[in-house]
């Protein structure tokens, strides 16, 4: 498995399929679609990951990181101000404890930022 990180909008997409040139956007499952779109096998990268946490119960999204693998592109939820609603709150906190469960699975660790990436693992 492979995780790439980085803030909004910071070329994380181009980055991946840049360093996977046998993949292309054919192989993308965006996260932000409809939530009743089913990903095929062939799509192996999962684009703003973060999102389905919003989507996904506690339980569903266990079961489904269990056997998880695949290339993951997620933005940082959790930098910046501290929400004052306490469910924003704790979907950031909920995303990145993820993330570093993830982080510690994966093969390979990147942080990406302006289309740059920086090898963490």
């Amino acid at each position: 498995m492979e995780l790439y990180v980085g803030g909004a909008y910071q070329g994380k997409l181009q980055f991946v399929l840049s360093e996977h040139p046998e993949l292309t956007e054919e192989n993308v499952y965006d996260c932000a679609g409809a939530p009743e779109a089913v990903p095929d096998p062939s799509q192996i990268i999962w684009n703003h990951f973060h999102l389905l946490f919003r989507r996904l119960t506690e339980e569903e999204l266990e079961a489904f990181m269990e056997g998880f693998d695949g290339i993951v592109i997620c933005d940082e939820v959790g930098s910046g101000i501290i929400p004052m609603d306490k469910e924003e709150e704790a979907f950031r906190e909920r995303v990145g404890r993820r993330l570093v469960m993830l982080a510690k699975r994966a093969g390979r660790f990147e942080r990406v930022v302006c289309g740059i990436g920086m090898r963490l693992k």
